[in-house]
């Protein structure tokens, strides 16, 4: 009864939208504020339902041969019914989430690294599920190799920790780790203004069980230290932009 996506959700979510690193990638109800662009910088505010809100902040800009952006925003929820009405944990329901991504890029050889790490804060009073945490990095280079335009090669890993459900704790789970590594490329078709790609991903996972009897009755696992069957995504595809 265990899957891999109990072990990637967000405390503000608690499995109702978005996933491991976007902690706010649900739609609802907000009022929010987009600043104007001042040097590469702007922020943004919103506040709704009952009640959610979140602040972020971010960079865009080119010198000495480098292109970066960068990004910073934190999200806090007190909505007992959850996005898109999904029940949480009750009226004292309080998790936040704060999350952070960068990207840098030579533009001269076309080599580049982007990074992101993600924490969560859950603030419920009497819950004793863990605040978990993860990151992502991934490294490349951007060249031309043909003339139908840049051709992109890049690798990839990320490491999810503690970032369970509230089904999956009340079942007995005390602590959990996903990880993920791959490849891809990824080739760009100038005069259709076009992306082919190619990628592979590797995930493994592993759940602690501290619960005899709930951890077999509500997740079919074992008390200790449970292995999930390793499994291997190859995806295709093309975007044409308009």
């Amino acid at each position: 009864n265990l899957r891999y996506a109990n072990l990637g959700t967000c405390a503000t979510l608690n499995g109702g939208g978005g996933t491991v690193a976007d902690c706010d990638g649900y739609p609802n109800n907000n009022v929010r504020y987009d600043s104007p662009t001042f040097g590469g910088f702007s922020v943004s505010a919103s506040w709704g339902e009952d009640d959610i809100w979140a602040v972020s902040g971010r960079y865009a800009g080119e010198a000495g041969g480098f292109k970066l952006a960068a990004a910073v925003a934190y999200n806090e929820s007190t909505d007992e019914n959850g996005p898109g009405g999904v029940a949480n944990v009750g009226p004292n329901f309080s998790a936040a989430a704060l999350q952070i991504g960068g990207y840098l890029q030579h533009v001269p050889t076309g080599l580049f690294v982007y990074g992101a790490y993600g924490d969560e804060y859950n603030n419920t009073a009497g819950s004793l599920e863990p605040e978990g945490d993860n990151y992502y990095i991934k490294g490349g280079i951007r060249t031309r190799l043909n003339s139908l335009g840049h051709s992109v090669f890049f690798g990839e890993y990320g490491d999810v920790n503690d970032k369970l459900d509230t089904a999956s704790f009340n079942s007995g789970i005390t602590a959990s780790q996903l990880r993920q590594y791959g490849a891809g490329v990824v080739q760009e078709i100038d005069a259709a203004a076009m992306s082919v790609w190619l990628s592979w991903r590797h995930y493994d996972a592993e759940a602690t069980c501290s619960a005899a009897g709930t951890c077999a009755a509500d997740a079919n696992i074992a008390v200790g230290n449970n292995q999930f069957e390793n499994f291997d995504l190859f995806k295709a595809g093309a975007l044409i932009n308009f």
